[in-house]
């Protein structure tokens, strides 16, 4: 099974050249704002900085967990999450279909 960091490294360059999948990560960022609010969460945030992380590979896993102040094993499970979330969120966006906030939920949390 490959890696976390390595999946969102490639997943940060394909977005890049590939409107589909930037389509897919501004939704799961429209979700998550949404979600944020009602939950008093801060997911949005977190998402955009593990995936600038993954662009420039400024951090490692202990420096990114302390600037979003959440345990490590905690930011794995929630950057797992993620992947799946944005993947969901991808092949809607190939099928052109929408998705329920009750299916992600399902899946995430």
């Amino acid at each position: 099974m490959e890696k976390i960091g390595k999946t969102e490294v490639k997943i940060v360059t394909l977005m890049d050249n590939n409107p589909v999948l930037m389509r897919a990560y501004e939704k799961m960022l429209d979700f998550f704002s949404v979600y944020d609010i009602l939950e008093q969460t801060s997911h949005c945030k977190n998402i955009q900085s593990i995936y600038q992380n993954a662009k420039t590979q400024q951090k490692g896993i202990v420096a990114l967990s302390l600037s979003l102040h959440i345990n490590e094993r905690t930011l794995i499970r929630y950057r797992k999450k993620y992947l799946n979330c944005l993947g969901i969120f991808y092949m809607a966006e190939l099928n052109g279909k929408e998705i329920a906030a009750a299916d992600i939920s399902k899946i995430l949390f």
